[in-house]
């Protein structure tokens, strides 16, 4: 059986080969620590490496950079910049991971749980993708928030733009429209389920590129078995269906690669090659139609309030049919604790929450739909001014 990869601890089967720290990292009193994976990307690491560099911040942060099963000089590229003068806390660790488990999840997790490891009580763990360029003020804004209260921030990730030459010209417009739709989607959701720790503007990605959450956030999942692709997805609805306080935000999208070639199996580059060579290929999960979109919008407002309020026998009877669910699957399911997983628990088993993804050829027509029916519902002007301000890979 493969090895079970959680934060709690580092799993038997992890070596680790070498590590290195600068005299930065020994002498600092580290409020956040920014964990990346990195394989084979001797070539890449120096871009990301620039970009926290240039961060904005008086926060004291660490940067823990987690060489794993490389083939290349990346471990010496990473201890090279950490030796220049100047350079900011800096630690590079060299391992193998387990058999069978040298995948991007198990990498990220073990950098994350070494990350979390240097911090003292409080603190923050970021992480980001060895191909990816974080903004200036991300680690500020990020820290700030959690610093106020929000348990994780999901930011966006958008495409380099030396990188978008080399993708083909259909892609790249398919990836507009679906961001296009998306955006619709967020808004509809945000005006018929607004939630006050996640107000408008925001959206519902979930990158590896761009996330950051408290350590104690940290240890509310760290029983989690991380999964050995779409590990930044997971994380994310772990925290939420944990309760956490998810953050969203809009603000501060991190530059990623566009490779077609990448280093994680089912990653971002997996993902276009696959669109490139199967046009047809459907949606991500979450475009789906405006109606279905609509209907589990609404149904988890009607859910959210028979959570938190009493719960009627009209009202349990009337959302059981609603979701082809009986009586009894519902009531365990909103006794099962906080809402975030009572919603996953209901999601799962109602036959009308199922997700039908659409296909490419459909884009255009849902995201007519979808805009006609946000004119419909009158949302307020701020909100149709970030709506138009377009969207870009």
């Amino acid at each position: 059986m493969p090895v079970e990869i959680t934060l709690g601890e580092i799993p038997a089967g992890v070596s680790t080969l070498r590590s290195w720290s600068n005299a930065a990292w020994t002498d600092a009193a580290l409020r956040c620590v920014v964990a990346i994976p990195a394989r084979n990307e001797a070539h890449r690491i120096g871009r990301c490496l620039d970009g926290l560099a240039r961060q904005q911040t008086w926060l004291p942060f660490g940067v823990l950079v987690l060489v794993n099963d490389s083939t290349d000089d990346t471990f010496v590229e990473v201890v090279s910049r950490g030796r220049r003068r100047g350079c900011g806390p800096l630690m590079a660790v060299e391992a193998a991971l387990p058999a069978g488990r040298c995948d991007a999840g198990a990498a990220r997790c073990v950098a994350m749980h070494l990350a979390g490891r240097e911090l003292r009580g409080e603190g923050a763990v970021f992480t980001t993708d060895a191909d990816s360029v974080p903004p200036p003020h991300w680690i500020a804004r990020y820290s700030a928030l959690i610093d106020a209260g929000y348990d994780a921030v999901a930011g966006l990730a958008r495409l380099l733009p030396a990188d978008m030459e080399d993708i083909p010209r259909s892609l790249l417009h398919r990836r507009m429209c679906e961001d296009r739709y998306e955006i619709c989607l967020d808004a509809i959701e945000s005006w018929l389920d607004p939630v006050d720790h996640n107000p408008w503007p925001r959206h519902y990605q979930a990158s590896g590129a761009n996330l950051a959450l408290s350590l104690a956030a940290m240890r509310r999942v760290s029983s989690m078995a991380w999964p050995a692709c779409g590990e930044d997805k997971a994380l994310v609805r772990a925290l939420e269906a944990s309760d956490c306080r998810v953050r969203h935000d809009t603000a501060q999208p991190v530059l990623t690669s566009g490779r077609l070639f990448g280093r994680a199996r089912g990653g971002m580059a997996d993902t276009m090659r696959k669109r490139i060579l199967e046009p047809d290929s459907p949606c991500d999960e979450r475009l789906e139609t405006v109606e279905r979109a609509y209907f589990r919008a609404r149904t988890r407002r009607l859910l959210r309030e028979l959570h938190a309020g009493p719960r009627h026998a009209e009202h349990l009877h009337a959302c059981s049919a609603r979701l082809r669910l009986t009586l009894r699957m519902l009531g365990d399911a909103l006794d099962a604790g906080g809402f975030g997983a009572a919603w996953r628990v209901i999601e799962s088993a109602s036959p009308r929450l199922a997700r039908q993804p659409i296909l490419p050829s459909q884009l255009l027509a849902q995201c007519a739909r979808g805009e006609a029916l946000l004119a419909r519902m009158h949302i307020p002007s701020a909100w149709r001014a970030d709506l138009s301000t377009g969207t870009t890979p």
